[in-house]
């Protein structure tokens, strides 16, 4: 304590800080106990450059319920994959040209990795959105429970959506499969804003509204969204039937606006955002206009251990199905290879 500096100034000091704490947070029991309706506050803020977020916050029921849904969706996709891998004709398993359009990629969009990674990108972005808002924003009031619903109906017509149209080409392209991307995007935009505009509100505090409409809905969302916006338009009907043929209005194919939905939102937004995070650090004066709500990063790490183990043990079940079923492909195939030798 300084010279001349009352004892009483630093106490209330201490209790301005911690009223300013309590006011810009949620209580403690706001993810267990149930109300219809909370008012919006963050779970954890920056508070004189410490993030006030507990030590420990375990997973949910509704992040279970959530990660085995996504769980599920991927074995159905990864059921595919394998489809498409043993898709080559058995007279060109050795001609490199024939097999790489068919297991790696090609103009219709259809090669079993092409395939696979873009839906696989499309569906994992869209759960690691939701985590973080999770993260940020999660309560226990008839908003939020509602919002959890409309993400688990999405992602389930997502999922039939994908077992329904697995009949080659491309029967990713799926006009459900892109609307509910699309929608679950626009649900998270409403979301946001919802709890920014209370935050705003409540504080006078608009950075972090800011600084996520740039970085995420400007950097990140925007691209897909128009992508799968342009697709929805286009017409194109199920790829199923017209064979993901070009689009009535644009001279583009409906796979090469999949693979920029799919990859911009996984590479490029993580370029842009990194080039815009390198610009606040290093020009005098930007880090002033922007601000964000920290993490609690234990429950980030937490989500992709359950994520990782889930799909761990779908893995296990697809590797006994494969070993214990009898396959001719697989049988020829190993007949037909060089360092076989059948025995007299």
């Amino acid at each position: 304590m300084s010279a001349g500096t009352p004892a009483h100034a630093h106490g209330s000091h201490d209790d301005e800080k911690q009223l300013l704490r309590q006011a810009r947070l949620r209580d403690n029991d706001a993810y267990h106990t149930f109300r219809c309706w909370r008012y919006p506050k963050p779970r954890q803020v920056w508070v004189n450059g410490r993030n006030t977020a507990p030590h420990h916050r375990p997973a949910t029921n509704n992040d279970l319920i959530y990660d085995l849904t996504i769980v599920i969706i991927l074995a159905s996709i990864g059921s595919q994959f394998r489809e498409n891998i043993s898709d080559v004709p058995s007279d060109k398993l050795y001609d490199w040209d024939a097999t790489f359009i068919s297991v790696g990629w090609n103009p219709i969009g259809n090669g079993a990795f092409q395939a696979f990674f873009d839906v696989f990108l499309i569906l994992i972005m869209r759960w690691n959105r939701v985590c973080r808002f999770d993260n940020i924003f999660g309560q226990r009031d008839m908003v939020f429970e509602l919002w959890w619903l409309c993400n688990i109906v999405l992602f389930s017509l997502a999922g039939a959506s994908l077992v329904l149209g697995q009949v080659a080409p491309c029967y990713w392209v799926h006009r459900v499969f892109i609307g509910c991307a699309v929608c679950t995007d626009c649900l998270q935009i409403l979301m946001y804003l919802y709890h920014f505009c209370a935050h705003g509100v409540r504080t006078s505090e608009w950075l972090e509204m800011k600084t996520w409409f740039l970085s995420e809905v400007v950097l990140t969302q925007f691209v897909p969204m128009a992508m799968g916006l342009i697709i929805l338009v286009l017409d194109t009907g199920s790829c199923n039937t017209n064979f993901c043929g070009k689009g009535l209005y644009l001279d583009v194919d409906p796979a090469t606006l999949i693979n920029v939905m799919a990859w911009w939102d996984y590479v490029g937004s993580f370029v842009l955002k990194l080039v815009f995070l390198v610009m606040v650090r290093v020009i005098p004066g930007w880090s002033k206009h922007f601000k964000v709500f920290p993490l609690q990063v234990g429950n980030v790490i937490e989500r992709f251990e359950l994520l990782t183990i889930l799909c761990l043990g779908e893995q296990v079940v697809a590797l006994t199905s494969l070993t214990f079923t009898k396959s001719s492909y697989y049988t020829e195939l190993w007949y037909n290879s060089t360092p076989y030798v059948a025995s007299p």
